[in-house]
């Protein structure tokens, strides 16, 4: 299935993502919000590591930060329609 992607999307062309069952120390992508953006820098989606998986589409991160410090975001949901919600996580492009 076919979508438009979202301006700045990291997966362009997708409308639903499939990908592996998450597992601690995985490397995905987290959508920060307006607020956790502020004094960490710009972007659209950085770069997190699952710390722990609650199930198959919430997790526990740790967000690497554009700019200033990492932080943990606990329960966040997947992405996995490609919305582009803030507070959520997908995963990355394939190479």
């Amino acid at each position: 299935m076919q979508g438009a992607a979202a301006i700045g999307d990291p997966n362009p062309g997708a409308a639903v993502q499939q990908g592996p069952a998450p597992a601690i120390g995985r490397i995905v992508l987290y959508r920060p919000t307006a607020a956790e953006r502020e004094g960490r820098g710009d972007g659209e989606w950085w770069p997190a590591v699952i710390t722990r998986v609650w199930g198959a589409d919430i997790v526990n991160l740790h967000v690497l930060a554009d700019a200033g410090p990492a932080f943990h975001a606990v329960s966040v949901e997947c992405d996995c329609h490609l919305a582009g919600l803030p507070r959520s996580w997908r995963w990355p492009a394939r190479a």
